[in-house]
């Protein structure tokens, strides 16, 4: 909840507390162990959809996703996808999950526009496993130490200063 409102600063429509069922509890706590309920993926997939309809619109998403004239939308594509997305993983992007959300931005502009593009791969990066979980670790222990360290005292993703303590390891 709190890391969708850290992903989307300066969207008000995004800051809010976004409704999620609680999975079964295990001697007190949630069960991670296990697959999350059907209740709780619709949750992840209705909101990934939301966020995605409400982040690229008018000054926002030249804003959140610009797009300078110069530029062509692929190129701004990837751009986009070079700042949130590792953001939104809380570590880089390894190449192959680069390489699909190139592809699937790719793929959603040139059937519509840069905005629709930019709320595709928006609702793929947010409904992916990478973002909903902490997967931190293929990053390296610096990035999974400053998610840990970021979600034990804030309960939300690292903010610049603790991204910036990861890269430097």
């Amino acid at each position: 909840r709190n890391t969708l409102r850290d992903l989307f600063v300066g969207i008000p429509a995004l800051q809010t507390d976004w409704p999620l069922p609680d999975d079964p509890l295990v001697t007190g706590h949630e069960d991670l162990t296990g697959e999350p309920s059907l209740a709780r993926l619709e949750a992840h997939h209705e909101i990934a959809r939301t966020v995605a309809d409400l982040a690229p619109t008018g000054t926002t998403l030249a804003r959140f996703a610009p797009c300078p004239s110069a530029g062509t939308a692929s190129d701004c594509g990837r751009g986009f996808i070079d700042r949130f997305g590792p953001r939104a993983y809380r570590r880089p992007l390894a190449a192959a999950e680069r390489k699909r959300l190139e592809t699937l931005f790719d793929e959603a502009l040139a059937r519509a526009d840069y905005a629709t593009a930019v709320a595709t791969t928006i609702s793929a990066i947010v409904s992916a496993p990478q973002f909903l979980y902490h997967l931190e670790e293929r990053g390296g222990p610096g990035w999974a130490r400053a998610s840990a360290l970021s979600y034990l005292f804030w309960d939300t993703m690292p903010d610049a200063e603790l991204f910036q303590a990861a890269a430097s390891g």
